[in-house]
């Protein structure tokens, strides 16, 4: 088998174009926010048969912590569905780094869906 059929290797490719190619269409939402890759191939071999991610229907790799970097202690592989569909409650700062408080912060309404939003950046 060649290694780019070995599924953590293509995640462990397309996290590095995320995070290093400012060609790759999703670097300014990871490489181009700071996000940086801890992760060599091997470690998402351990994580991917950790998570028993052979058993998912479609194994997508998740930051716990969306504002952190690719390492073991923060990533995981879950559910595709789960991963895309996932809130980011979590996020306490918009994509500028400015806080999601106080006055700076605005909360809008998306079809019945509350979006925190950042005032600065309007």
């Amino acid at each position: 088998m060649r290694k780019v059929d070995l599924p953590w290797w293509r995640t462990y490719w397309r996290i590095i174009a995320r995070v290093k190619n400012p060609k790759c269409h999703l670097y300014k939402r990871y490489g181009g926010l700071g996000i940086e890759n801890f992760l060599t191939a091997d470690d998402l071999k351990m994580l991917w048969f950790r998570d028993k991610a052979y058993l998912l229907d479609k194994a997508s790799i998740d930051r716990k912590d969306s504002r952190g970097n690719y390492t073991i202690e923060n990533c995981r592989f879950i559910e595709h569905k789960i991963n895309a569909g996932r809130p980011h409650k979590e996020l306490t700062h918009c994509k500028r780094n400015h806080p999601y408080s106080g006055d700076n912060l605005k909360v809008k309404s998306y079809a019945g869906t509350p979006k925190r939003t950042c005032r600065e950046c309007e």
